[in-house]
């Protein structure tokens, strides 16, 4: 506890975290004078829990891919600390966790976080901060607090909303290389079958083939199984029609671009377990039997 940490003040040292070691323990090295801490590649840990490293004199921090959770006050109080590395899948960043570390200048978010609570990081040398589209809570009091950070958003994202008065950065989509595309002539336009290529997080269908504007989407040309990867889709104003489990479970997709869509395929969108924004043609959509099964979002939210 804090009356006990295992490491009390003295000389500075170096922290090695073994390749078997699941969690550093609250309190642990509370005060300590951890000059360095270094992680075993490929270990085992998972949780820097409550006040772990609490005061530590480290400059800089990078948290292995294994870590989803940093607890409540892990690092508050490291002063010298000017860059965090986070890794790819922490999931929560506790409240106070980089609180006063007035010299963190170096910080960017994963998108695997799915909550940073009260003050996480206040305080702090910060200046400028993006929050992922995956964040779904942030505590009630603001994380960033005590510091002149502009704080940036995305579009439709939980966090913009929370900010609603902070710049909106809106989502850089990764247009889809034709090369990687199966399509047919349909009249004037260009129909797509079928893709062959490597899904993205944020994915633009191009708004033309061969000198042909797209207008639809056909018959399952992007349902491959269960996909975890896309997270939102733009169509291009040309489009117009979505064809029959198009894109059937995309389990973490949440936003669908998509303005002048007005012909929903039968189960387009099903098990999109996660789609809450959906942008379609404002007048006469025809939504099919089953296009939005097992999504929250439903006909009467879609605009």
């Amino acid at each position: 506890d804090a009356n006990n940490p295992v490491f009390a003040a003295g000389d500075e040292f170096i922290v090695n975290i073994g390749k078997d070691v699941v969690a550093v323990p609250a309190y642990m090295f509370y005060g300590a004078f951890v000059k360095e801490i270094n992680f075993a590649a490929d270990g085992a840990l998972e949780f820097i829990e409550d006040y772990a490293f609490a005061s530590a004199r480290i400059t800089t921090l990078d948290i292995p891919d294994s870590v989803v959770s940093i607890g409540n006050q892990a690092f508050r109080g490291a002063v010298h600390l000017k860059s965090i590395t986070l890794g790819a899948n922490v999931e929560e960043i506790g409240a106070w966790a980089f609180a006063f570390t007035s010299k963190l200048q170096t910080l960017e978010l994963n998108d695997t976080l799915y909550k940073i609570d009260n003050y996480a990081f206040y305080e702090t040398g910060l200046t400028k901060i993006t929050i992922p589209f995956s964040v779904e809570y942030i505590g009630r009091l603001d994380p960033f607090t005590g510091a002149n950070v502009e704080v940036s958003a995305y579009t439709y994202s939980y966090a913009a909303k929370y900010y609603a008065d902070h710049v909106d950065l809106g989502i850089y989509y990764t247009t889809i290389d034709v090369a990687d595309l199966t399509y047919e002539v349909v009249g004037d336009g260009i129909k797509i079958t079928g893709f062959t290529g490597e899904y993205t997080r944020y994915m633009g269908i191009p708004a033309e083939i061969d000198g042909k504007p797209v207008v639809a989407i056909g018959a399952k040309a992007f349902m491959n199984g269960q996909n975890r990867v896309v997270r939102a889709i733009k169509l291009p104003d040309s489009v117009t029609i979505i064809g029959e489990q198009a894109f059937r479970a995309f389990i973490n997709l949440h936003t669908v671009e998509a303005a002048n869509v007005n012909d929903i395929g039968i189960r387009a969108f099903m098990y999109c377990s996660k789609l809450t924004n959906a942008n379609f043609a404002d007048e006469n959509l025809t939504v099919r039997y089953d296009a939005f099964k097992g999504c929250p979002v439903g006909t009467d939210e879609l605009k």
